[in-house]
């Protein structure tokens, strides 16, 4: 039974992230049935067990462990699937512009356009309306500072749908897991009060400590202090946020059981020198820790530390040794029994990630560092090599990138972050105190938050700091993962003598394990350290610049999910950029022009205000630097499309009305509107109002058409053309092939995301360009495609 701390809860974990992905509410029932049965024959077990003759006491207790492991696995299955269906977030099925009171139950956000926050209906009336109780996203323009966490406000705005049918999967399950029902868009709003109750207490307690944490900063400074020591990187300048995130120290500003443990390690001391008992101290001390962590910004990583924190002072209550995988995993199962879908959280996913790496694999990395380097020096780089190795995969997988310059930089700004943190609340105390006090210690820990900065800029500038790495790169990060733990078990097990048979007395001699795995752990750091010089250096070598994009004229259909945005190059600049994709933050085609280290738009051209298609724009314009803009006269009247134009306007951005025989020329493309023109009837189908552009540059011929099929396209000048982007996703279309039969397309390429619900490209529309012999490109399939002409033809490159 010695396994039954580790097994039982890990069986539970793995119980709950599959209830709250794949069990149907149906199954709920007997799988509940399933998991009480399975506790009452562990129950028989036991008592077998006890019964039985000693030897076979061992198997009839592995048959009552995988019992108990069972019944977790099944109880909290059937948990996660019913706490899913409980709280899931009510539908909004009245949209429009509503009036009413919400209470604010999240710090704000900045973004783009300005701030947003979740908030909770007290009550809302109008033509958008949506019951009390219900969660949605408030946002609210640049220039408007937004309110606190526990006010109660009065709004009017406009009641929207936080998410589309082409919305990125990641949003729509940020959405669910805030339980956030829809959008409410207002100017303004005006204090009524603030929450009661428990609640209202906790946002009276984090009001006071952030407001004396960093008492007289501000800046970058300011923000660095506050996050540092309760979480959060709000106020960071952009500059700041990226060098942070790009050197791989973002984890400094969540809040770490590091900082819990400070607070504790405090408490306890001080109680102690006052001569207070034992067992009073660890009370007092946990308390102090809760209140701490009541007073961080919420988040899964102030939840794993106050769990893990919470464990530990039960465990110095009762004067038993410390079992940190119990404890990770305990605060695992607690965090998804409360909310099973906090496990597609980004942020939970990093905080026990991270934890798992100092646990598992800082240990043998320390004992080989050990022998390299000073015992301090070797722990910091063995933490901070845990750390990173065990998130890796997690960034791969989740944003697409990982940070090469993180080992080094943790290196410094580790040993400095906890003075920080020491000094923030030691200041937050002084601020009680006395004021000049509390801005003493602030101004003392913006020292240590300065170095921090100055460190993250100068790591982020090295070339090649940060890695982009494809979702498939996730497998080999594991397995460079785990791979110095199961090293550290295996040279372990090396025997403490080792003799050859015949040989004599001397030829034995004895080895000592930890010897033989300081050796072998020698070799792995040297082999490792090789690789990673090589990676960091390999951008600096002649002819190893970063991969750029040819120069000469291209087509790029940006990979931008169930959308469309198809790019007319010059190398890295977009001369003209047709349609934006879906909406998002960041939007799809923000990451997509990332990818491929965009310099700028010429001009951005909107074909008509589907969703899927223009839903990007707001936010291009405000990341991007666009020339002009240029959207269609025939979806004038499209609430999107007047927005576009609106932020464009208030962005400085010139924008003109397209109709047939606009020219539009920009770099090294020549692009003209051939249809559909003035004459389109108001109340045809929204595809049918989509602007068709033919394009032009030196050897390479295009033609976007957008969601515009062969209704529409049959009566336009059509010309042969190099390059077809398929209309309407691939939807159905009977007359395509009289289309392609016009076109003669050489490359036809599909925007579609992967596994939609469309079934696009449908098999109707792909038999037409097999036949018709245009070479197929999709980007739910190959990501991004790049088409340009050579002397050798045309030459598509796919992802």
């Amino acid at each position: 039974m010695r396994h039954l701390p580790l097994a039982v809860p890990a069986a539970l974990v793995v119980g709950l992230v599959v209830g709250a992905r794949g069990l149907s509410p149906g199954a709920v029932v007997p799988t509940a049935v399933l998991a009480m049965l399975a506790v009452v024959a562990s129950v028989g077990g036991l008592v077998a067990a006890r019964a039985s003759r000693r030897r076979a006491q061992p198997r009839a207790m592995a048959s009552v462990l995988s019992c108990l492991c069972a019944a977790a696995f099944l109880g909290g299955g059937a948990w996660a699937a019913a706490r899913v269906r409980a709280t899931d977030p009510p539908p909004v099925h009245r949209f429009g512009d509503a009036a009413g009171t919400v209470t604010v139950t999240t710090l704000p956000a900045t973004t783009a356009r300005g701030t947003r926050m979740r908030v909770q209906v007290q009550a809302l009336d109008g033509p958008g309306t949506a019951p009390a109780g219900t969660g949605l996203l408030l946002e609210l323009p640049e220039g408007v500072a937004p309110p606190q966490v526990g006010q109660v406000v009065r709004v009017a705005g406009t009641v929207s749908p936080a998410s589309h049918a082409g919305s990125p999967d990641w949003w729509v399950a940020w959405l669910r897991r805030e339980r956030i029902s829809a959008r409410l868009r207002a100017d303004a709003w005006q204090p009524v009060g603030w929450r009661g109750g428990p609640a209202g207490a906790r946002d009276a307690l984090r009001r006071w400590a952030q407001r004396n944490v960093a008492a007289g900063l501000s800046g970058d400074r300011e923000a660095m202090v506050r996050g540092m020591a309760l979480g959060g990187g709000n106020g960071l300048s952009d500059d700041a946020s990226t060098s942070m995130r790009d050197a791989g120290l973002w984890h400094l500003l969540a809040v770490s059981g590091q900082n819990v443990a400070v607070i504790g390690i405090g408490v306890v001391a001080a109680l102690g020198a006052l001569g207070v008992a034992r067992t009073r101290r660890v009370v007092m001390a946990g308390s102090a820790m809760l209140a701490y962590c009541l007073a961080c910004d919420g988040g899964a990583s102030v939840l794993r530390a106050g769990i893990m924190g919470a464990i530990g002072v039960a465990a110095d209550l009762r004067g038993g040794r410390r079992a940190p995988w119990n404890a990770l995993l305990v605060a695992l199962a607690a965090m998804l029994a409360l909310d099973p879908l906090a496990i597609g959280d980004p942020g939970l996913q990093l905080s026990f990630a991270a934890v798992a790496g100092l646990f598992a694999i800082a240990p043998p990395v320390g004992e080989w560092l050990r022998g390299l380097m000073p015992a301090r020096a070797a722990d910091l780089m063995a933490q901070s090599a845990g750390a990173g190795l065990a998130t890796a995969p997690v960034l791969a997988l989740g944003f697409g990138s990982i940070s090469v310059v993180g080992l080094i930089a943790n290196l410094i700004a580790v040993p400095v972050a906890g003075p920080v943190v020491v000094a923030a609340m030691l200041g937050v105390a002084g601020n009680a105190l006395w004021h000049p006090l509390g801005v003493m210690l602030a101004w003392v820990a913006a020292v240590g938050a300065g170095i921090i900065l100055w460190v993250a800029g100068v790591a982020a500038a090295i070339p090649g700091a940060v890695q982009e790495v494809p979702p498939w790169g996730a497998v080999p990060l594991l397995m460079l993962a785990v791979a110095p733990p199961l090293l550290w078990w295996w040279l372990r097990r090396v025997p403490p003598r080792i003799a050859h048979p015949g040989a004599g007395p001397d030829a034995a001699a004895p080895v000592r394990p930890r010897a033989v795995v300081r050796t072998g752990g020698r070799l792995v750091v040297g082999v490792v350290s090789l690789v990673a010089l090589a990676w960091l250096l390999t951008p600096l070598l002649p002819g190893c610049e970063p991969l750029n994009l040819p120069a000469g004229p291209a087509v790029r259909m940006l990979d931008v999910g169930q959308g469309s945005a198809v790019a007319l190059r010059s190398g890295n600049a977009i001369d003209v950029l047709v349609d934006t994709g879906p909406p998002g933050e960041p939007a799809p085609v923000v990451r997509a022009l990332e990818r491929m280290d965009a310099s700028g738009i010429g001009v951005l051209v909107i074909s008509h205000g589907a969703d899927d298609h223009a839903g990007g724009a707001i936010d291009l314009l405000a990341r991007t630097r666009v020339g002009r803009v240029v959207l269609p006269i025939p979806d004038a009247d499209a609430p999107l499309v007047r927005r576009i134009a609106r932020e464009a306007r208030d962005a400085g951005v010139g924008v003109d009305w397209a109709e047939v025989g606009m020219d539009i020329r920009s770099g090294a493309w020549d692009a003209i509107v051939i249809g559909p023109g003035r004459d389109v009837p108001t109340g045809v189908d929204a595809n049918q109002r989509c602007l068709v552009v033919s394009a032009r540059a030196d050897g390479l011929t295009a033609l976007v058409p957008g969601d515009a099929e062969s209704p529409s396209l049959a009566g336009l000048p059509l010309a042969p053309v190099d390059v077809l982007q398929v209309p309407h996703h691939g939807s159905e279309d009977p007359g395509l092939p009289g289309v392609l039969g016009r076109l003669r397309p050489s490359v036809a390429l599909v925007s579609a995301g992967e596994g939609n619900g469309y079934g696009h490209p449908r098999a109707g529309p792909l038999r037409a360009l097999a036949d018709a012999g245009a070479d197929l490109a999709r980007t739910d399939h190959d990501g991004d495609i790049d088409v340009r002409s050579s002397d050798g033809g045309i030459i598509v490159a796919r992802g």
